[in-house]
């Protein structure tokens, strides 16, 4: 193998990729089950709410995506501190500020 070829295979993900990758990840745990009985209309429905979920994410402050990809990642608030710079203590306020954004930001793209 080449060592252009190398390089590339093994190339980091963007951060986007690595914050859809996480939440995939955990999605895929919790909906495998789901998935079984279910019409294409409910099929298609979820996968628009994960989009929309996505996107919301996306345009989040990049401290607050980071978050959101650790707390997916299950880190603890004191990882979670020492990564970001957010003091320990502020840490669950700021994801509760997260979880709302996030559900006023899908709220109006309905």
């Amino acid at each position: 193998m080449s060592e252009r070829v190398f390089r590339n295979s093994y190339r980091p993900q963007s951060k986007a990729g690595q914050r859809r990758e996480a939440i995939a990840a955990k999605d895929a745990e919790n909906t495998q089950h789901e998935i079984q009985g279910q019409t294409p209309e409910l099929l298609f429905a979820e996968k628009q709410r994960k989009e929309l979920l996505y996107k919301a994410i996306d345009n989040l402050p990049p401290v607050w995506r980071e978050l959101i990809r650790m707390q997916l990642q299950e880190a603890s608030p004191e990882e979670m501190s020492t990564q970001t710079g957010i003091p320990v203590e502020k840490i669950e306020s700021t994801l509760q500020q997260i979880q709302e954004r996030l559900a006023q930001e899908i709220k109006g793209k309905k």
